[in-house]
């Protein structure tokens, strides 16, 4: 069981068109911290950084909990249309 106060992206709650992130793949430096969430919208790119591969976010699945966004160490994930 999994106990939250955001959405979760198994309904079809937005936090409104706004609130969608997305990974600047330039900022992203593979960490994997954002992974480790283990959010559904969150998938490994082809691109590459220190034999890791880096992070990409399916908008169409984003709550727009901002989770991610917290997490991001370098900064990489962002308000859609932001990066």
């Amino acid at each position: 069981m999994i106990i939250t106060n955001r959405p979760c992206v198994l309904f079809p709650c937005k936090l409104g068109a706004d609130g969608v992130y997305e990974v600047d793949e330039e900022l992203c430096n593979a960490c994997q911290l954002c992974m480790k969430l283990g959010c559904p919208s969150m998938y490994h790119t082809e691109a590459v950084f220190k034999k890791r591969h880096k992070v990409a976010i399916d908008a169409s699945t984003c709550t727009g909990c901002s989770l991610c966004a917290q997490l991001c160490r370098p900064g990489a994930i962002v308000k859609a249309g932001t990066a």
